[in-house]
């Protein structure tokens, strides 16, 4: 590699394992299946998620009936170990926070419910002042998958009335192995 200032390939084979470690430096997208390989999943978006920025961006979308928990994602996550991220931002649209709790968080279980979500640990809950517009959540958590798995990012706005207030995000799964 004389005269080159860019590493454009890093390969290594864990000792346990045998596994090959493969990461680039050129800014395509990892190969799947291989470390640092990134997928995208969106509210609005398909549950088989992209790897692609550009072709799967995120989409507003209603919040479920105040006090109702409901899915704003659906994401089929391969096997594999993850660092996992969830952001996105509550929008007040035409409603009237109730001195309102908002809860972002992730979990296995679909549909109406709190199963799966430990405050501190895969649910976050915000709680939001009157007169404000426009509020932004996030978590991150390890995933440990031996097999693909749904799992669903759960939104859930306490106490509003007149509108219905919005939410657009993303969950951003990065392989580590």
């Amino acid at each position: 590699m004389a005269g080159s200032a860019k590493l454009d390939l890093i390969q290594a084979q864990t000792a346990t394992t045998g596994v090959l470690v493969e990461g680039a430096t050129d800014g395509v997208a990892q190969v799947a299946g291989y470390f640092g390989e990134t997928i995208r999943y969106v509210s609005g978006g398909s549950s088989s998620g992209s790897t692609s920025v550009a072709a799967n961006l995120a989409s507003t979308i209603n919040a479920p009936a105040s006090g109702q928990y409901g899915n704003a994602i659906t994401a089929d996550i391969p096997a594999g170990n993850y660092i996992a991220f969830v952001q996105g931002t509550w929008v007040q649209n035409t409603a009237v926070w109730l001195a309102p709790d908002l809860s972002l968080g992730i979990s296995t279980t679909s549909g109406n419910n709190s199963s799966g979500l430990n405050t501190g640990e895969t649910v976050a809950i915000t709680t939001v002042a009157a007169g404000t517009a426009f509020m932004a959540q996030c978590l991150c958590f390890p995933l440990r998958l031996t097999a693909l798995t749904t799992y669903y990012v759960k939104y859930r706005v306490s106490a509003y009335s007149l509108g219905t207030p919005q939410w657009q995000g993303v969950l951003t799964t990065i392989r580590l192995f």
